[in-house]
């Protein structure tokens, strides 16, 4: 792992709160930033693929274009992997087609990986 992704990982993972300290409300705040490009609507994709569901899931395995990068990732969407790809999509996972280029504030994505998993079944 490159040392600058390992940084970005410890930074994210000592950022996490106890299960229940984010804000779910917060978070669907934070999502009207990604309701451009990815619904919640299971199997609706637009610019990006649905978000519906998207704790626990494997990734890249909806049926959506990934970038090659995403493709052959083969990660599992928890709170840690996703703070890290939402803190900086492109340096954890350099080649993937999502141009966001992260959020900031590690509240943020706290509360958005909060309001994320009330969206899963």
């Amino acid at each position: 792992m490159h040392a600058s992704r390992a940084a970005a990982l410890l930074i994210c993972l000592l950022a996490l709160p106890a299960k229940g300290a984010a804000d779910a409300q917060a978070g669907e705040a934070v999502f009207a930033r990604c309701k451009a490009c990815h619904s919640l609507e299971p199997g609706k994709h637009m610019t990006g693929p649905s978000l519906f569901g998207i704790i626990g899931a494997p990734s890249g395995q909806a049926d959506f274009a990934y970038s090659p990068a995403m493709a052959r990732a083969n990660l599992i969407w928890d709170r840690s992997t996703l703070a890290e790809f939402l803190l900086n999509p492109n340096t954890m996972m350099p080649g993937t087609k999502m141009a966001f280029p992260g959020l900031r504030k590690l509240s943020q994505i706290n509360d958005l990986i909060a309001f994320l998993a009330t969206q899963t079944p």
